[in-house]
């Protein structure tokens, strides 16, 4: 029985010329023979045969892929135009960039809370310097009555009060101090 191949796909097919080579493989072997025989030895007349070898291994590779290897239905020399142009030539950066908004939120309150000028800088500058005299006066008066455990700052500091609040702390206040002067 006679047995025909035949190809899968038809623009796949290539007709065989010598030794099973296509047109193709046979050019690429055969200038790449013409190359690197006659540089083997000129070669070994000037250079060690360890380097003469290593030339004609960097010269044969790319002249015989050119003509057998095909990548993605390109053959090789279209392959290695298409991937210096989009590779070496014009390479696309790729940035991962996230967008926090409730980051962005929170530097634009940060921002907003931060005074503007110069005098509402020294302004805000005094007031934390006051309550930071006033934290450090409620801690030692706590420390006093021996309740340092039970103290909270933020309850007891006079900038975290109402107007009512703060008249009624003031007035408690005096009252302290006159009990202590009677």
């Amino acid at each position: 029985m006679i047995a025909v191949r035949i190809p899968d796909e038809i623009r796949k097919y290539k007709e065989k010329i010598i030794l099973g080579l296509t047109a193709r493989q046979l050019l690429s072997t055969i200038a790449t023979l013409l190359i690197c025989v006659p540089l083997y030895f000129y070669g070994m007349k000037f250079l060690s045969e360890d380097v003469v070898s290593w030339a004609i291994i960097l010269i044969a590779v790319p002249l015989l892929s050119i003509g057998y290897i095909k990548f993605n239905g390109m053959p090789m020399e279209k392959f290695a135009i298409v991937w210096l142009k989009y590779e070496v030539f014009y390479p696309k950066k790729r940035v991962f960039k996230t967008e926090n908004a409730f980051r962005e939120w929170q530097n634009i309150a940060i921002k907003e809370e931060q005074p503007k000028g110069i005098r509402a800088k020294r302004i805000d500058k005094k007031i934390r310097y006051i309550q930071s005299l006033e934290k450090a006066a409620l801690l030692y008066e706590a420390e006093q009555k021996g309740n340092l455990m039970e103290f909270n700052l933020d309850e007891q500091s006079l900038f975290n009060k109402t107007k009512k609040e703060k008249k009624q702390a003031e007035k408690e206040q005096n009252l302290i101090k006159e009990q202590e002067v009677d």
